[in-house]
């Protein structure tokens, strides 16, 4: 299992020659950052270098690069950064599966980071999802069903038989922070695992996917830096919050629960009875949601995702406008 820090290997793809920005969690920790980790799309204080970002707030896009160096669009795409290919449809296998990772993401890698940092936000890490670097250069995460730690250069995996055995792989405490949040049922140390590959693979790839969607709509804020796009492990779910006071929603995106047939990508109102239930027409919560079908159908999957998302900010907007 190789050691990896994203921010590292972008520079060394490029050859040094930018100042990079990419969507995984970059090491080493961040302590002047109140996220503690760098911003994936920060425009940050040119200097000596061009910023080199996946969106338009640097000084061009890894999109612009790779017109110019085809050879990179495989890498740059399997990272969500160029060459954006579709969401394929989710495996058999992927129930299970997300609920099996919804308790290594609740109950092992969200206390091992509260442990080593009093945070419990994961992120998108290629393959799965993980911790930012914390304790300096040390990082949890999931990769395709395989459970990582890496130190430094050194990074080790297995596939965990149990929850329990997850929790000691990683030398951290087992079971949710109570002061910080509820967890869907307690921690069980012989839970089995069902990390089926294929379907830990297809979450890794809707997280990516939705990491990107999800970026786009957050560099729309005009003080986008004070948000930034978490994994949160109570619902394991992707999400950011925008807007402000009635115009405020949660805009996010989930593999899956027990009220969805499947993935879906969501938005819920900050204010009940800010929009018409026309528009909020979930069933399982205040909000509207676009189930993964209809982003398969979609020719431009990214694209519709996006629209999705803006159109009901528009919405809030407008609401709390005519209030």
């Amino acid at each position: 299992m190789p050691a990896r820090d994203a921010g590292a290997e972008a520079g060394q793809v490029t050859s040094g020659r930018f100042d990079t920005r990419v969507l995984e969690p970059s090491g080493p920790e961040r302590r002047d950052d109140p996220f503690l980790a760098p911003d994936p799309v920060a425009a940050g204080v040119r200097g000596a270098l061009a910023i080199l970002s996946p969106l338009g707030t640097g000084d061009l896009t890894w999109e612009s690069l790779c017109e110019d160096a085809p050879h990179l669009l495989p890498w740059c795409r399997a990272r969500w950064l160029a060459g954006l290919g579709p969401l394929t449809p989710a495996p058999t296998s992927l129930p299970a599966t997300v609920a099996s990772l919804h308790q290594v993401a609740q109950h092992v890698l969200a206390p091992w980071r509260y442990r080593a940092q009093g945070r419990i936000g994961l992120r998108w890490t290629l393959g799965g999802f993980g911790t930012p670097f914390a304790r300096g250069d040390r990082q949890a995460r999931v990769v395709d069903g395989i459970l990582v730690r890496q130190a430094g250069d050194v990074a080790e995996g297995t596939v965990p038989a149990t929850l329990g055995g997850a929790a000691e792989w990683l030398g951290g405490p087992l079971g949710a922070p109570a002061e910080l949040y509820k967890p869907d049922r307690a921690a069980d140390p012989s839970e089995p695992l069902d990390l089926s590959a294929d379907a830990a693979a297809w979450v890794g790839e809707w997280f990516g996917f939705s990491t990107r969607v999800l970026e786009e709509v957050r560099v729309g804020e005009p003080d986008y830096g004070r948000r930034r796009v978490q994994l949160w492990p109570e619902h394991f779910d992707l999400s950011v919050e925008l807007g402000a006071g009635r115009a405020a929603g949660t805009f996010g995106a989930s593999p899956g629960d027990a009220d969805h047939d499947g993935p879906y990508l969501y938005v819920t109102e900050g204010e009940k009875g800010c929009l018409s239930t026309s528009e909020w027409r979930d069933p399982a919560f205040r909000g509207v949601s676009l189930p993964l079908g209809d982003l398969l159908a979609a020719s431009q999957q990214l694209d519709a995702a996006v629209a999705f998302f803006e159109h009901h900010r528009m919405l809030l907007e407008r609401s709390a406008g005519h209030r």
